[in-house]
């Protein structure tokens, strides 16, 4: 994610270990502002004040997060300003290049080291959130470790060498493996929480109710995957589901 997104490695590769304890904070990040996005907003200003240590925590960490994002941000920015950047086709670079469409000038600093802060986590823990809870629930179920691995082997017959990566032609059409993927996503997903959209001008209906312009709005993820109106087994994986 380094590199994609800044065009520079964070060094844990080479270091052997989590140099800038980004684990736990991408961790707690998550949990963190799962809970803020279920809080309204005039009770969000107070949360460091709340006893129970964990809100105090888990602001620190967005803190030492948003350091980690400022300095590859600094650090992409200085890159660009040497000309040391050329040919290279990072997230970061796009951005710095990238026009305001209000103002016709460059996005402000703020900006980038927000998209910044979300690449770090976006791709990386999403993902590895994710592969640890399809080998959760695959783990646990023989019959379904042995009917994904013969799907595998069908599509991916041979040796494979330690560099080998699936074509992700092939492995994106795999019924069995990305039934799997999307089961465990729809029980355990990453985020809980929906993404926040506001009311265009003139309020629009959803769902047969009337929202006033300016009203805040997400849809609760959990809530809606574990929905038995819509899940028949709603509250948990379902190989059936799979197949």
């Amino acid at each position: 994610m380094g590199e994609w997104s800044f065009g520079s490695s964070f060094g844990f590769v080479a270091a052997g270990k989590d140099i800038h304890n980004l684990i736990t904070t991408l961790d707690m990040r998550s949990d963190v502002l799962n809970v803020i996005g279920h809080l309204p907003l005039s009770v969000r200003p107070y949360m460091k004040y709340f006893p129970d240590p964990f809100f105090y925590n888990g602001l620190r960490v967005l803190s030492n997060l948003g350091q980690v994002g400022t300095s590859a941000f600094k650090k992409r920015l200085e890159k660009k300003e040497k000309g040391e950047d050329e040919g290279r086709k990072d997230v970061m670079g796009f951005l710095l290049n990238a026009k305001d469409p209000d103002t016709g000038g460059p996005l402000r600093m703020q900006e980038i080291v927000a998209e910044a802060i979300s690449l770090i986590g976006g791709g990386s823990h999403t993902t590895s959130v994710t592969i640890t809870h399809v080998m959760d629930f695959v783990s646990r179920d023989q019959v379904l470790q042995e009917e994904m691995w013969r799907e595998l082997c069908e599509a991916f017959p041979g040796e494979r060498g330690e560099e080998w990566v699936a074509d992700e032609q092939v492995a994106s059409r795999l019924p069995l493996l990305n039934a799997v993927l999307k089961e465990v996503m729809r029980i355990r997903p990453t985020s809980s929480t929906g993404l926040e959209r506001v009311v265009p001008e003139g309020g629009r209906m959803v769902a047969g109710v009337f929202l006033p312009a300016e009203t805040l709005v997400s849809v609760p993820i959990v809530a809606i995957h574990h929905d038995g109106s819509v899940y028949e087994a709603s509250t948990m994986f379902s190989r059936e589901v799979c197949h």
